[in-house]
């Protein structure tokens, strides 16, 4: 299924705010520094690849860790994103997705184990799908 328009809206912004500190070396350099300044247990985010989906679960919780220090550097750098981290309704929405998609990376991952019949990974789909619809 695809993401509500809401939701994708919500991840779209954390896109482009992880791109705006990645992709000038500059601001990366600053934002690890400022990290590691404010004793963050992270120091970087992590790069969004559309290709890769388990990237977004990834993504999405890094910044979510680092949403005080998100807001420190944005608001330092007087960019309008700034705001959504003081908006704490907003800010249930990525923290949201980032555990629907940690859901979904946890469900891969656990079919990738080795020597797994059929029957079992239809089994681990089921139970998915009845815990998804029961939450």
């Amino acid at each position: 299924k695809k993401l509500s328009r809401e939701l994708n809206d919500v991840l779209c912004i954390i896109v482009k705010i992880v791109n705006l500190v990645k992709a000038n070396g500059l601001n990366s350099h600053i934002f690890a520094t400022m990290c590691e300044e404010m004793g963050s247990k992270y120091h970087h985010l992590l790069l969004y690849a559309e290709v890769q989906w388990l990237s977004h679960g990834k993504v999405l919780n890094r910044g979510y860790e680092l949403q005080c220090e998100l807001e420190v550097f944005l608001s330092q750098k007087k960019s309008p994103p700034a705001a959504y981290f003081q908006d704490l309704q907003w800010l249930a929405k990525p923290a949201y997705l980032a555990d629907i998609f940690d859901h979904f990376n946890q469900l891969n991952l656990s079919m990738q184990e080795s020597m797994l019949s059929v029957f079992v990974l239809a089994d681990k789909l089921t139970t998915f799908k009845k815990k998804s619809t029961n939450s």
